[in-house]
């Protein structure tokens, strides 16, 4: 059940997509159109210039897309070793992150939640 709900919101969402990239390329033949009526050659070089334009930002979404990192997802029941192996993956991961460089960086041989340490929550 879980996987045919999976499918249809990827369909759901590959549709929706599809009718926005419809709506663009509608509205960029309609602006060459008019351009093209200023002048033949304008509405041609806009006409290529704008679905050039729409293709790189197409393309540039779907490389974002896969080339996106894997989620992290914590070991179920873990024991301390891969505990720690999740932290120090988490921790690497969070100081890579450029848009985090203004907070104070962990060392990975002290992460500040191991197994055996205390964490605010568990007091």
């Amino acid at each position: 059940m879980k996987q045919l709900q999976a499918k249809i919101l990827i369909l759901a969402t590959v549709l929706i997509l599809l009718s926005i990239l419809a709506f663009i390329i509608n509205h960029v033949i309609a602006v060459s159109s008019l351009l093209a009526k200023i002048h033949p050659l304008l509405g041609s070089v806009s006409l290529s210039i704008l679905i050039a334009l729409t293709c790189v930002c197409v393309f540039y979404l779907i490389g974002v897309y896969f080339l996106r990192q894997k989620p992290l997802v914590p070991p179920c029941d873990p024991t301390p070793d891969q505990e720690k192996l999740y932290f120090e993956s988490l921790l690497k991961r969070i100081n890579a992150n450029k848009q985090l460089r203004d907070r104070p960086r962990w060392p990975l041989e002290n992460p500040p939640l191991v197994a055996g340490s205390k964490s605010p929550r568990r007091q």
